[in-house]
């Protein structure tokens, strides 16, 4: 392979990367505003790094053409503007990982704790230190007039470089060492199973099982964590030459190489995250309202007579039908027996019909209750 090839094809996985995780953050915007319930639970403080991963996404996209490129790289404002966002985004965006590797720690050791009231903490810890530690380090770099810190080059500045290595790879440990806790503990058992709760959505009973919502609120701080791998690594190459130019350890042009494939794998985050968003029972609920959806992605495995893609059986009492639970164990005939008849017709005695229909919603709702296990909903 020719070093023109393997240039192009370096540059095509950049340009299919950026635009896989340009697509996947707007998938996850556009469901974030469309579905209500997906603002009400853990899942909402996604979007905010999906916002971060956008804005650098954005200032990066004229780093991808010739002419504007080299535009940027010969001026020091607009260069500074580029690389003063793409700091502030990539370390707002860890520090929402935190916040959600902290909020799972509180999932499954103190599951009733109210949440709610941090999340004006969460919101001055996240966008005031990151304006912070981004004003700090691109304090010593004003000095500069002219600067290639949009390319392969760059100003040797240590504090820069222990904030964007050893401060970022210390939130990947942490991340790592809340996946190990919750993979403990799950392999224990200490995390339920799964519980019965009413949906905002269907308003009647479904089951969420609590592992799943764990795991995919775990996988967003460790996708991050595995896409910015290689950023560090092209960090700390990139240090080292420029603090000793006599050491070589890549040449000019595969240190711009290198470049372009940690910034592709990096952009990969809004691509697997929306995966992930996907796994969402709010938002696959929502789809299944959706005949040609359901026909498409669940023929075998919705039922058209299946209640959660009904209204609430609540509002149906008044029908004799779907008053009766659908239950082996009961009666599933739509005639109503004899007992409830009036005794010179056919014609149903409807204050005894709702009397049984009390009763068996009694009995019902008492086996509900005692197969209930106690976890936080509206994740």
């Amino acid at each position: 392979m020719t070093t023109s090839d393997r240039n192009l094809y370096v540059h095509i996985f950049d340009w299919i990367s950026t635009g896989l995780s340009f697509v996947g953050c707007l998938f996850i915007i556009i469901h974030y505003f469309w579905i209500p319930q997906l603002r009400k639970s853990l899942s909402k403080y996604v979007i905010y790094p999906t916002f971060c991963l956008l804005a650098s996404i954005i200032v990066t996209i004229p780093s991808y053409f010739e002419i504007p490129f080299i535009y940027i790289s010969h001026s020091s404002a607009l260069c500074f503007i580029q690389q003063s966002v793409i700091q502030f985004s990539i370390f707002a965006n860890f520090l929402w990982s935190i916040i959600i590797s902290v909020n799972l720690l509180y999932l499954c050791f103190r599951p009733y704790k109210n949440l709610k009231k941090y999340e004006i903490i969460y919101h001055i810890f996240c966008w005031g230190l990151s304006i912070l530690v981004t004003i700090i380090t691109r304090i010593p770099l004003l000095g500069y007039e002219i600067f290639s810190e949009c390319g392969p080059g760059g100003i040797p500045s240590t504090f820069k470089f222990y904030t964007d290595t050893i401060v970022i790879f210390l939130f990947i440990i942490f991340n790592i060492l809340v996946l190990l806790i919750l993979i403990k503990h799950m392999i224990k058992g200490n995390l339920v199973d799964s519980e019965k709760k009413t949906t905002l959505l269907f308003n009647n009973e479904k089951r969420i099982t609590a592992k799943k919502i764990v795991w995919r609120l775990l996988l967003y701080p460790i996708i991050l964590c595995i896409c910015y791998i290689p950023t560090i690594i092209y960090t700390i190459v990139q240090y080292r030459q420029l603090k000793d130019p006599n050491l070589h350890i890549l040449s000019s042009r595969n240190l711009s190489l290198l470049s372009s494939v940690a910034r592709g794998i990096f952009h990969l985050q809004g691509f697997f995250n929306a995966l992930v968003y996907m796994k969402s029972s709010k938002l696959r609920y929502q789809y299944k309202k959706f005949k040609l959806f359901r026909f498409i992605f669940w023929r075998n495995e919705i039922n058209p007579n299946d209640s959660s893609i009904h209204e609430d059986s609540n509002s149906q009492n008044n029908d004799y039908d779907n008053d009766t639970p659908n239950n082996n164990n009961n009666n599933n005939n739509s005639t109503p027996p004899n007992s409830i008849l009036n005794n010179n017709s056919s014609t149903p005695n409807y204050k005894m019909i709702k009397s049984a229909s009390y009763n068996n919603f009694q009995k019902n709702s008492y086996q509900l209750s005692s197969s209930l296990t106690p976890f936080p909903s509206g994740i």
